[in-house]
């Protein structure tokens, strides 16, 4: 019996606009945000581990399990490995990501009494998500 593997082939953020150049738009939208998820929670990590000399094999299963996107965010905006803006744009690039997603899949008669959000809504999101990846990933360049 073989196994089949899905694995990413370039750097999710890259796989994130292809997606969305390609018309994919929910794939784009969810993972950015999917990766800035698994980016926070890696710097939550690597700040136990080098500022407060925790082991990562200790926290790194509590962390990936038990916090989430905004929890991780206001973590780190906490003990300052976060700017204000970071943080501000981290909450609303959750909030876009949220709103697009129940709009399209719980009230999908309420967007402009259509079944449809505009493009540019997809757009403004998905500049702004893989502009945080890229913050965040300079972070955790800079702890390592």
């Amino acid at each position: 019996m073989s196994k089949k593997y899905v694995k990413y082939g370039v750097w999710p953020p890259d796989h994130a606009q292809k997606a969305f150049d390609d018309g994919y738009y929910i794939e784009a939208i969810q993972i950015t945000h999917s990766w800035i998820e698994c980016k926070l929670q890696e710097l939550i990590i690597l700040t136990g581990s080098i500022d407060f000399n925790s082991t990562a094999s200790k926290t790194s299963d509590i962390i990936n399990e038990n916090i989430g996107y905004r929890n991780a965010a206001h973590f780190l905006y906490t003990i300052s490995q976060l700017t204000e803006k970071e943080y501000q744009d981290l909450l609303n690039f959750n909030s876009k990501r949220n709103k697009i997603i129940h709009d399209l899949f719980y009230r999908p008669w309420v967007i402009d009494d259509k079944k449809e959000i505009p493009i540019t809504v997809f757009e403004t999101a998905i500049k702004k998500g893989i502009d945080l990846c890229w913050v965040l990933n300079s972070k955790i360049e800079s702890k390592v």
